[in-house]
């Protein structure tokens, strides 16, 4: 669940409107709803093949929803582009976490900004 809204905020672009009138954003976020729907329908009927390989793959969500607004976006002079080997040639390694391993936070301390240059 939580991941659907990542990928409809950050990599369908939600995170910023064009609109300023109520009724063109809801139109903005209805768009977006509809182009990650059909985002995640083209994902779901790409077959990847897993090899034998060591890791199993998946489909990079965010290059598929690149190819899919291109092919809403492509021209009836142009022959359409194949959506599908498209996505198929753009996939990720599903990399699980070995046993003991941690996602630990990596925090960075900023340091101390001196106000020397301030004094006359």
């Amino acid at each position: 669940m939580e991941t659907s809204f990542r990928a409809l905020k950050y990599t369908v672009g939600l995170t910023n409107f064009h609109a300023k009138k109520q009724a063109f954003i809801i139109q903005e976020i209805f768009a977006r709803m509809i182009m990650y729907n059909f985002a995640e329908m083209m994902t779901s009927h790409v077959v990847i093949s897993q090899m034998d390989k060591r890791h199993s793959y998946q489909v990079n969500f965010t290059v598929a929803v690149h190819v899919c607004r291109y092919f809403l976006r492509s021209r009836d002079d142009e022959p359409p582009p194949d959506v599908e080997a498209l996505i198929r040639n753009n996939i990720l390694p599903i990399r699980p976490l070995r046993p003991g391993q941690k996602n630990t936070r990596k925090i960075r301390y900023k340091s101390v900004v001196s106000f020397v240059y301030r004094v006359a």
